[in-house]
Parts: structure tokens; sequence; C-alpha cells
């Protein structure tokens, strides 16, 4: 996915890396052909759990309240920038966002929090 600014200019992408799965997914974050940021799951048993809860009848619905998928946002030779966890919610997806790194530079945290927003937006579904 490209990512724009208001003037459609270019500001980076995300990218899946490797195939869908159902054991961990990972993006990395481009700005060109240069890898700023990965995104992977930090526990990737809670979407497996999740997927195996959501098949039972009736009580799947409340998966959202058992399984908590949480994503690591790693800045390229610096360490984990962000986490974002899920929180329990019924019939929606509510995140909550940590900062673990020192403050980066403004065109770098831009694109970080439009690539874990969109990363939020293309996973929400899967647990």
């Amino acid at each position: 996915y490209s990512i724009t600014d208001a003037a459609g200019e270019y500001v980076g992408a995300i990218r899946q890396k490797g195939m869908k799965s159902l054991w961990r997914s990972t993006y990395e974050i481009v700005r060109g052909d240069e890898v700023v940021f990965t995104v992977r799951e930090e526990n990737p048993w809670a979407k497996v759990g999740n997927s195996l809860f959501e098949g039972i009848p009736i009580i799947g619905a409340l998966s959202g309240y058992v399984f908590h998928p949480t994503y690591l946002i790693s800045a390229a030779g610096r360490g984990d920038a962000l986490r974002a966890r899920k929180e329990a919610a019924f019939l929606e997806s509510v995140f909550s966002v940590d900062r673990l790194d020192a403050p980066l530079p403004p065109e770098d945290e831009r694109l970080l929090l439009i690539g874990m927003v969109m990363t939020v937006l293309l996973e929400r579904r899967r647990g």
C-alpha cells in the first residue's frame, strides 16, 4: 500500500513480508527502497487461539475478550519504537499504543504513525 500526503506526494509504503499466514504477520514500512520500520506480531499464539476459539458456535463471539494480539513496530537498527495492543472489546477493535523508543525525526514519526494505523486496519479482523 502506497502512502501519500494531502498534496499527493509520496511518503512511503507498507507491504506484507512473505505470504499471509495463520502463524505470524510481518509488515515492512518503507521509504523508497529502504525498510524504515518492521511490524511483527509479538505473540503469534494469540492469533492461533483466536482462530480456534472463533470456530466455536455462539461462544466464539466472545473471542475479543479472551485473545489480545500485540504488534511491535521496530525501527531499522534502532530497536522497538511502538507497541500496539488490542484491548478487550465486544464486536469492535480497540487498540492501545505505547511508545518504546526515544523521539524520532519528524519524517520517520509521520511514517511510523501512518504505518501503525494501516497495520491495525489490515489486522483488525484477524484477531
